[in-house]
């Protein structure tokens, strides 16, 4: 197995410095819907967990979504 090489790790800490600024500019409810997301919760049981409505929830999380699709390129333009 090949020694991870300076460049790969300063990239490597590069790209976690920039996931959190964008959690930090997301906020506390979309941070957590991504995250759930991310980890492979289904809608409804995310919806249950924040005791909201599943079509709401699904609103939200396509906010959410953009939010980071929008702040990613931001980023790496």
């Amino acid at each position: 197995m090949k020694p991870i090489t300076t460049s790969l790790a300063e990239r490597a800490q590069l790209r976690f410095q920039i996931l959190e600024k964008i959690f930090k500019q997301l906020g506390d409810e979309q941070s957590r819907l991504i995250l759930m997301y991310y980890r492979g919760y289904r809608t409804r049981d995310m919806a249950k967990e924040l005791n909201i409505s599943e079509p709401v929830l699904k609103n939200k999380l396509r906010a959410a979504k953009k939010d980071v699709k929008n702040l990613i390129g931001k980023y790496y333009r």
